[in-house]
């Protein structure tokens, strides 16, 4: 189980702790992450600056990395 990773933009704390496209994100602070909802939940119970551990499933194996999470950015609706 987990989520597929499908992209990671540049200079975000994703692609600054080695996280890639492929990648399968299967839990967050030991949390188990099944969709990108649960993704979404787990890391906003967090504050900006907070370590969180995420578990990865990469084409090397199964690694644990520590990521530094920053501000989400602001996104507006598409009209």
């Amino acid at each position: 189980s987990g989520i597929v990773v499908g992209s990671v933009f540049s200079d975000t704390p994703a692609s600054s702790a080695g996280i890639e496209v492929g990648d399968v994100i299967t839990s967050v602070g030991g949390e188990p992450i099944e969709s990108p909802r649960e993704l979404t939940e787990v890391i906003t119970r967090h504050d900006p600056g907070d370590v969180v551990e995420i578990e990865t499933v990469t084409e090397d194996g199964t690694e644990t990395i520590e990521v530094r999470l920053d501000r989400r950015p602001v996104t507006l609706p598409l009209n």
